[in-house]
C-alpha cells in the first residue's frame, strides 16, 4: 500500500491539479508523540513545511501540530474545507531510518496498526467523504521511539530532504 520515495523519481506529492491549477487550500498534519523521539518527525515535518511557505500563500495552509490524537481536530479541518491533506507520520517499514513512505489514501483503504485513538483509516475515510478531497499520507521511518524529545539525525535529514524537494516542486518560483 505505501510506496517507497525516492529522489530519483518525480515528487509523488504536488499542491497542483492536472499539472497547471496550484490547489485552493491545504490542510498539513503533523502527527507524534513530542516526547518519543523520532516518533515526533510528524511534528518536525510540519513545522520544517511550515517554515517554507511563502507569507503570500499562507492563507491557502491550514498547519496543525494533532500530536497523537489528529481525530481531536476534525472540526477545523473540515471548517478550513481544504482540497489536498497531508499527514506527516512516523512509520515502521523495517527500512532505513529517513526513508519516507507515502499513500494516496482512498475510500477503499484500510490502513491499521496506529495508535489513535480512532483509528487513522476511520479519519481519513471520514474527512474523504466528507470533503472530497485529496488525502496523502506521508511516512518516514523511524529509528528511536523511546523517551526523549530529540529526532534521531538520520530521520531528521531524511525528512529534510523529501521536504526540501517538495518545496521547490511545489511552493517556489
Amino acid at each position: 500500500m505505501f510506496k517507497k520515495y525516492s529522489t530519483a523519481a518525480p515528487m509523488p506529492v504536488t499542491l497542483t491539479r492536472n499539472n497547471s491549477k496550484l490547489f485552493n487550500k491545504t490542510t498539513i498534519l503533523g502527527i507524534g508523540h513530542p516526547f518519543l523521539s523520532d516518533d515526533a518527525v510528524g511534528l518536525f515535518a510540519m513545522h520544517y513545511l511550515q517554515d517554507q511557505v511563502d507569507s503570500a500563500y499562507s492563507e491557502q495552509f491550514q498547519f496543525i501540530e494533532t500530536e497523537s490524537a489528529p481525530e481531536n481536530f476534525l472540526g477545523p479541518i473540515c471548517q478550513f474545507s481544504p482540497h489536498r491533506i497531508l499527514l506527516f507520520d512516523a512509520i515502521h517499514a523495517e527500512s532505513d531510518p529517513g526513508t519516507i513512505f507515502y499513500h494516496q489514501f482512498e475510500l477503499t483503504d484500510s490502513i491499521d496498526s496506529q495508535p489513535f485513538s480512532l483509528p487513522l483509516n476511520n479519519i481519513c475515510f471520514f474527512l474523504k467523504k466528507e470533503l472530497e478531497c485529496v488525502i496523502t499520507i506521508i511516512g518516514i521511518q523511524v529509528k528511536n521511539i523511546h523517551f526523549g524529545n530529540i529526532i534521531t539525525p538520520e530521520v531528521q535529514t531524511g525528512i529534510k530532504k523529501f521536504i526540501n524537494q517538495f518545496a521547490a516542486d511545489n511552493l517556489l518560483n
